[in-house]
C-alpha cells in the first residue's frame, strides 16, 4: 500500500522522501539505510522511464504488473552500477525469491501490487531478458509498439506462449519443480 515513489512519463519522477526514508513504516532509517533505500526507489523508477521508451505506441497497453515486472527485473541489472553491492540488488536472491513465490496457478491478471506480486511478474520479464536474451525482449516491446497490443498479447504471438505456458517457462527458467 506504501508506494513512495512514482514516474509519470515520459520521465517525470517523483519521491516522497518520508515514505521513502522510513521504508513506508513508523520509523526513520539511519541517514545510510535512508539513502540506500532513496538510490532502490529511484532505480526502480528509472526503469519505468527505460520501458517508457521502450514501449513507443505501444505504452499505453503496457499492463501493472508488466511495468512493475520492468522495472523490478532493470533494478536488478542498473542497480548494481548505482548502488553497489546492496544485497537488494542481488541476481541471485532476486530469483531465489521469485522461484519461491511463482506457483503454477498464479497469472499476471492476478497482479495486485503486492512485494510477492513484484517478483513474480519481474520472473516473467527475466525469463526473456536473462533466458532469452535482451534483444527479444527489446523485439517484443516494438512489437507493442508496432501493432499496439499487450506484451501478453506480443508473447503470445513472438513466442506461442499463453499465460499459463508463460509461467510454466518462467518456473522452468528459475529452477522450480
Amino acid at each position: 500500500s506504501c508506494h513512495p515513489a512514482r514516474m509519470r512519463p515520459p520521465a517525470d519522477i517523483f519521491v516522497a522522501a518520508s515514505s521513502v526514508a522510513s521504508n513506508c513504516s513508523p520509523e526513520f532509517k539511519s541517514p545510510q539505510e535512508a539513502n540506500s533505500l532513496l538510490a532502490r526507489a529511484l532505480v526502480h523508477e528509472l526503469g519505468h522511464a527505460v520501458e517508457f521508451q521502450l514501449a513507443e505506441k505501444g505504452f499505453p497497453f503496457l499492463e501493472r504488473w508488466n511495468s512493475e515486472g520492468f522495472a523490478s527485473w532493470f533494478k536488478t541489472h542498473a542497480g548494481q552500477s548505482f548502488v553497489g553491492r546492496d544485497k537488494v540488488y542481488n541476481r541471485s536472491m532476486f530469483r531465489a525469491q521469485a522461484k519461491e513465490l511463482l506457483t503454477p496457478d498464479w497469472r499476471p491478471s492476478a497482479f495486485n501490487g503486492s512485494s510477492e506480486d513484484y517478483m513474480r511478474s519481474y520472473a516473467l520479464v527475466s525469463v526473456i531478458a536473462d533466458g532469452r536474451s535482451l534483444s527479444r525482449l527489446t523485439d517484443l516491446y516494438r512489437r507493442m509498439a508496432r501493432d499496439q497490443i499487450s506484451l501478453t498479447v506480443a508473447v503470445k504471438r513472438e513466442l506461442g506462449w499463453d499465460e499459463e505456458q508463460w509461467v510454466a517457462e518462467a518456473r522452468r527458467y528459475l529452477g522450480s519443480k
